[in-house]
């Protein structure tokens, strides 16, 4: 069985998801994806040009979309991280070392030319699974 949502989590809206026709989680076969995630609050941009800001909030809303389907850091599978300012990212690898704990994904970080949009300096896909 396949399931599609949009939960409010305080990050982006369901109306910003439905404009384009995309789902934000869909589960599958025990796997759960999340479309890419970006540095914004209830549909803003925040932490502009702020790495270490826009990591953190991708993290949390990570974290909160995770917890929307009842699963966590520890059920995390892979992850890939998109971003034109690479090696500003990849500074800020201890903030996911402390999210993933004893649980490490599979990671692959990889550098673009841009975004969906110019204030957002990481976009994170997410593949977990729920057993």
């Amino acid at each position: 069985m396949i399931t599609r949502s949009t939960p409010d989590v305080g990050y982006m809206s369901s109306v910003a998801f439905s404009a384009i026709n995309v789902s934000h989680i869909v589960k599958a076969g025990g796997f759960v994806y999340l479309s890419g995630v970006v540095a914004a609050q209830n549909d803003e941009p925040v932490a502009l040009n702020d790495p270490a800001g826009q990591v953190r909030c991708v993290l949390d809303n990570v974290e909160r979309l995770l917890a929307s389907e009842g699963l966590g850091w520890e059920n995390l599978v892979a992850s890939t991280i998109y971003s034109p300012v690479l090696a500003e990212i990849q500074a800020q690898l201890d903030q996911f070392a402390e999210r993933f704990r004893g649980n490490p994904p599979c990671l692959t970080m990889i550098g673009v030319s841009k975004l969906a949009a110019p204030e957002f300096l990481l976009e994170m896909t997410v593949v977990a699974f729920s057993d």
